[in-house]
């Protein structure tokens, strides 16, 4: 933690880790001038993502457990400015287990025509975000198949409202965003669902805090984006401290199953998570046999991935978890 007084003199703080010369090393660069740091902060480097809070990071050389040596914080400040900076600690973070989460959004009928019989096969829970205007239509679920999936194994298979017809938050502003969630909600509750409103994949992965207060208080304890870098996780322990306010439902995710990702860059993300720990939120959409385009990934390498991270998970490296068990370990 450190505390940042009130003074325009503080600009750039930078944390630093590297060898026993600096030769080597890894930093991230924080602009206090830019983002109004003021009070007690607690800030962290990550060598993956500019995410909240947050510094850019630089990687002029590989930092590993081999050569790692010592680590140090640079703050500049305007000449002739007097300023007195508190820091409580310079910490390593325990490496908490992997958690691997997968999640779909939309409802395409290959939920059930396909992809229900390879999950129940690789024993892997799916979170499955519905768009209540799709429901029922060409190319999605029907309402009879989301009963049917919820009430026969409802701890692979646990449905939750993706709002209505594909309107985000920046389409519709957050009354309007809200309305159709609770619409959703209240559709998947007729079928049986039993918290639809538990965990929300945020529409084309738009968010704003007028928004996050509605979802909150329809029951919201985990919302996830739709932007994040691969193999990006969340550590439970600096959640709290490093994303703002209410983080869990201000999750990245750290794989998106479509076209542009290979079945070796998303084993490889499943391998960082595990070599890092933290929560690994996977995203999915549609499944087609061949040919993936777009936000679309092939049966083939799914069913892949889902037996990659179940071999991990049996050999104790990491869990597979479901949405509910995540709303209550971070």
């Amino acid at each position: 933690g450190m505390y940042i007084p009130r003074l325009t003199g503080l600009g750039v703080t930078q944390i630093y880790i590297g060898d026993a010369s600096y030769t080597t090393e890894q930093h991230a660069t924080f602009d206090l001038a830019v983002t109004g740091l003021v009070g007690w902060q607690h800030l962290r480097w990550d060598n993956r993502a500019a995410a909240i809070n947050e510094g850019t990071s630089t990687t002029p050389g590989v930092i590993n457990s081999g050569n790692v040596a010592q680590c140090k914080i640079r703050i500049n400040k305007s000449a002739g400015a007097a300023s007195t900076v508190y820091i409580t600690s310079i910490a390593e973070l325990p490496i908490h287990k992997a958690k691997i989460v997968f999640t779909v959004d939309d409802g395409f009928d290959e939920w059930y025509t396909w992809l229900k019989d390879q999950a129940i096969l690789y024993n892997i829970p799916w979170a499955m975000g519905i768009d209540g205007g799709y429901l029922g239509t060409a190319g999605f679920m029907t309402a009879a198949q989301v009963s049917e999936m919820n009430s026969t194994r409802p701890d692979l298979f646990q449905f939750y409202s993706h709002g209505k017809l594909n309107q985000g938050y920046s389409d519709v502003g957050a009354a309007a965003y809200a309305a159709n969630v609770a619409e959703t909600a209240a559709t998947l509750s007729a079928l049986g669902v039993k918290t639809p409103t538990l965990y929300h994949p945020y529409v084309k992965g738009q968010r704003g805090d007028d928004l996050d207060a509605l979802l909150l208080a329809q029951g919201v304890k985990v919302a996830r984006l739709a932007n994040g870098v691969v193999g990006e996780t969340y550590k439970p322990a600096v959640m709290d401290r490093s994303y703002g306010s209410n983080p869990k439902i201000k999750m990245r995710m750290g794989l998106s199953l479509e076209a542009s990702n290979s079945l070796a860059t998303a084993k490889t993300a499943v391998d960082n998570a595990i070599a890092a720990g933290g929560v690994l939120m996977i995203m999915a959409h549609e499944f087609v046999s061949s040919g993936a385009s777009a936000l679309q990934w092939t049966y083939a390498d799914t069913i892949a991935l889902m037996a990659y991270v179940q071999r991990k998970s049996n050999a104790g490296l990491c869990d597979v978890i479901d949405v509910k068990t995540l709303a209550n370990i971070v």
